[in-house]
């Protein structure tokens, strides 16, 4: 019994609460990016690098997924031996439950849209026809920036998610072919893969960018293409693997202290650095650079004991926000189609009107639908494939 409650407290099983209220702070700053309405000038930064609300969602996503694969290890090992297909196969449905169904919904829903009620969708779908496949396999993040057409909003935002699903694929990928390998450091080989293929991303990246090349990449490409930004995930799989020794950050006081000041104007420089340096692809480049290791830290001292049970980590684990951060992917996924509809009812015209309703009716929408699909399907996917249907939660 002691041994379970062991198991239940290290930090492979434990709930970062806190890690919900970042996810909520993510979601909203994206539909903040894409409401099409005027702010006032003192809010233009902010929502001028709303982009960054993606990068948080990077930055959660790869800690808590890597976490994920090491419970689906832990959960299969015998012994010292690591069944790789089982892992992989457990693994893969968590992946598949939670993604698959509501990403698939929206695919369709969109298309009777478009053929019944929506000619404007219906045309620009027509325009992207040939590409459209690139949707269902989870390759829109090479299509959204380079298309000839314009993809619609309720599409174009899909590229995160096609982004991340590539990188859990590769994940698994160096996952089973480290493991293939039999003796010890299993663990610290696969550790140095990810660290490997993450400068790879960033030489590349900042090549393309400074090179003096005919055709330089641009942000949008940068942004979106995973070779190039392998990086933005891969601190956060890293934060897991040295979870423990990252904690030496905030054991000594002082030392915590000058960490969260470097922290703070780290976040600060990318939010509103723009406004310091031009907006080019060099300074984007540089800037992914920064992006990825300032938010892993953040997210890896939320899950600092310490800061537990202090009053940020107390408000980012509000029931309110702790809501918002587990139903973000629904609400990620709908936000677009509530923005469109507000606007041909004719609503844009009163700017905060405008947005309350688009926020509301997003949070209410998403609400039902992780309560009455998300929730069930992953429950049933994950029953008939063998895994455990208990406790299932947004990132599982």
């Amino acid at each position: 019994m002691s041994r379970e409650k062991d198991k239940l407290a290290s930090p492979l099983y434990q709930t970062f609460p806190a890690l919900d209220g970042v996810r909520a702070i993510s979601i909203l700053w994206v539909i903040f990016y894409h409401l099409p309405v005027s702010i006032p000038s003192w809010l233009t930064p902010l929502r001028n690098r709303g982009e960054l609300g993606v990068e948080l969602f990077f930055s959660i996503s790869g800690f808590l997924v890597t976490r994920s694969l090491f419970q689906c290890i832990d959960k299969s090992r015998a012994g010292e031996r690591i069944p790789l297909l089982k892992t992989a196969k457990d693994f893969i449905l968590r992946r598949v439950a939670r993604i698959f169904p509501p990403y698939f919904l929206l695919l369709a829903f969109l298309l009777l849209i478009a053929r019944f009620i929506d000619t404007s969708l219906l045309s620009k779908l027509a325009g992207i026809r040939e590409d459209f496949w690139m949707f269902p396999v989870f390759l829109s993040n090479y299509l959204v920036p380079i298309s000839a057409h314009p993809v619609p909003d309720t599409l174009g935002i899909t590229w995160s998610l096609a982004f991340e699903e590539q990188f859990y694929l590769i994940l698994l990928f160096m996952f089973l072919t480290v493991g293939s390998f039999s003796g010890i450091g299993f663990r610290r080989r696969l550790a140095a893969v990810i660290f490997g293929a993450g400068l790879a991303s960033i030489a590349m990246r900042l090549y393309l960018s400074f090179g003096r090349l005919e055709s330089p990449v641009t942000i949008k490409e940068m942004q979106m293409f995973l070779h190039l930004r392998f990086d933005a995930l891969s601190w956060a799989c890293l934060s897991w693997f040295f979870f423990d020794r990252l904690g030496w950050l905030w054991k000594n006081p002082i030392r915590a202290f000058w960490v969260n000041v470097c922290l703070v104007f780290g976040i600060v420089l990318t939010v509103a650095g723009h406004h310091w340096f031009p907006e080019s692809g060099p300074w984007q480049a540089f800037v992914y650079c920064l992006t990825g290791p300032i938010f892993t830290i953040a997210v890896r001292a939320l899950c600092e004991t310490r800061y537990r049970e202090s009053w940020i980590a107390r408000l980012l684990s509000h029931p309110i926000s702790a809501t918002i951060g587990m139903i973000s992917y629904e609400i990620y996924l709908i936000h677009e189609i509530v923005i469109g509809t507000l606007v041909r009812a004719g609503l844009k015209s009163s700017p905060f009107l405008y947005g309350i309703l688009a926020v509301v009716i997003s949070l209410g929408a998403a609400w039902l639908f992780h309560r009455c699909f998300s929730v069930p399907t992953q429950k049933w996917i994950r029953q008939k494939g063998g895994g455990s249907s208990q406790s299932v939660r947004a990132y599982a």
